[in-house]
């Protein structure tokens, strides 16, 4: 088990299998067999669980200049090509972007379909 900033990390190690069940929950909630509730959230991998605990950063920090790459998901949302600058990033790489087309705020969540100009 792994503390930290009041959760709590744990796993479980199996000789041949390497680890499974990787499970983060606030150290102040229990599981309770009897009403059938279980505390926190399960992971399918390390990385996953290890990103909950320490976010990793934006790649785009507030204030930078960004262009919508040319690709399907993009021009699917219309995004791609156009150019904005980003105003606000939330901790899980949500984007608020200030288009310069139309000088409106957007939401924003795929970072790998933006590009810095």
């Amino acid at each position: 088990m792994v503390h930290l900033q009041g959760k709590i990390a744990s796993f479980y190690a199996c000789e041949y299998r390497g680890a499974s069940n990787f499970h983060i929950r606030r150290a102040d909630d229990h599981s309770d067999m009897v009403t059938d509730y279980f505390a926190g959230s399960f992971y399918n991998n390390v990385t996953q669980m290890i990103n909950t605990l320490c976010p990793l950063p934006a790649k785009f920090p507030a204030g930078c200049l960004i262009r919508g790459k040319d690709n399907k998901r993009a021009n699917r949302l219309g995004i791609a090509r156009r150019i904005g600058i980003v105003m606000k990033v939330s901790s899980y790489g949500y984007y608020t972007l200030l288009m310069a087309d139309t000088g409106i705020e957007e939401s924003y969540s795929y970072e790998r379909d933006l590009e810095a100009v």
